[in-house]
């Protein structure tokens, strides 16, 4: 029996992900308590996706399952028009390549890797390119 949320914790990962080149952009973690529901946690690349789009994603997947309807409500949906921030002053660029030189010699992918009890359930799902194709149709 678990008496306190320290030992009923167990990080997201069963084994290491990531190397010093290579890096998942998606884990996801379903957690099911017993009697009292469930909980979702998420690692993303901020390469793919910022913190705004997976809010909105999340927003919008909550929506869906709880009014079982696949349409949005408007300020759920996204907007991509770029052209609407102007930017006299480069400072995209500036930013970007300040961004790039940040990160050259970073190696944020390392990623502890504990070991799971033998009471739990899990699964590492790695998906290609392809699987991903695949699921769209």
């Amino acid at each position: 029996m678990v008496t306190g949320v320290s030992e009923a914790h167990h990080p997201l990962c069963q084994r290491r992900l990531a190397s010093d080149t290579l890096a998942p952009l998606l884990a996801l973690q379903f957690t099911v308590f017993p009697n009292y529901g469930f909980c979702i946690g998420i690692i993303i690349r901020h390469v793919i996706v910022d913190g705004q789009s997976s809010t909105m994603f999340l927003k919008s997947w909550a929506s869906i399952c709880r009014s079982g309807d696949s349409s949005l409500s408007p300020e759920l949906l996204p907007f991509y028009d770029r052209t609407v921030i102007k930017d006299p002053e480069g400072l995209e660029k500036f930013f970007l390549n300040k961004f790039v030189k940040s990160t050259e010699s970073e190696t944020e992918f390392n990623i502890v890797d504990p070991r799971a009890p033998s009471n739990t359930v899990k699964t590492t799902f790695e998906l290609s390119r392809g699987d991903i194709q695949r699921l769209k149709k």
